[in-house]
């Protein structure tokens, strides 16, 4: 399960915040784990943006049991997470919020509540997956980087990488000239 939080403001970047949790700066929050079981122990922000958003995540049969509720009930969970990781009310967490999105891989008929792994005997899957179809289809995505499965970093290198190919395919073709602007 993921869930993504919009706020009205960064308010964990405030002098305010700080001040009320013992002079503890979160302005260059990236990452951090709940230390008191939650529902969602994983959060990450859009650190160095300063944006009002902070992304919740949870895994294995916490995420089961989540999937079967509605959308109001998992953003739920993920506030009340919140609100117990910064030590404030679910009330004022509540009230800060604009908008959730959540990602529920269990429902998604793609993800089907995985990211991508490699099986038992399937170490050369990603290479193979990653090869292109006569020239002309490319694939990017975690799945086709090895080595990376299940990262963002992975979905980035092999789009960078599916990106010269077909780069290199066009100006071979000499159909377009690439040139940096």
């Amino acid at each position: 399960q993921r869930v993504a939080l919009w706020f009205d403001e960064p308010f964990w970047m405030s002098a305010r915040f700080s001040t009320s949790h013992g002079g503890q700066s979160l302005h260059q929050l990236q990452l951090f784990q709940a230390l008191s079981p939650v529902p969602f122990p994983t959060w990450w922000s859009a650190y160095p943006v300063e944006a009002p958003l902070l992304v919740a995540w949870t895994g294995g049969p916490t995420a089961w049991r989540l999937s079967e509720g509605s959308r109001e009930s998992i953003v739920d969970a993920a506030t009340a997470s919140l609100a117990t990781v910064f030590g404030m009310t679910r009330t004022s967490i509540r009230r800060r919020v604009r908008d959730a999105v959540l990602h529920n891989w269990m429902t998604d008929p793609y993800a089907r509540g995985a990211y991508s792994y490699v099986a038992v005997g399937g170490s050369g899957a990603s290479a193979l997956l990653a090869r292109p179809v006569q020239r002309t289809l490319f694939f990017a995505g975690e799945h086709v980087s090895a080595g990376r499965n299940g990262t963002v970093d992975g979905a980035i290198a092999s789009g960078s990488r599916a990106a010269d190919q077909v780069i290199r395919r066009l100006s071979r073709r000499s159909l377009f000239i690439l040139r940096p602007r």
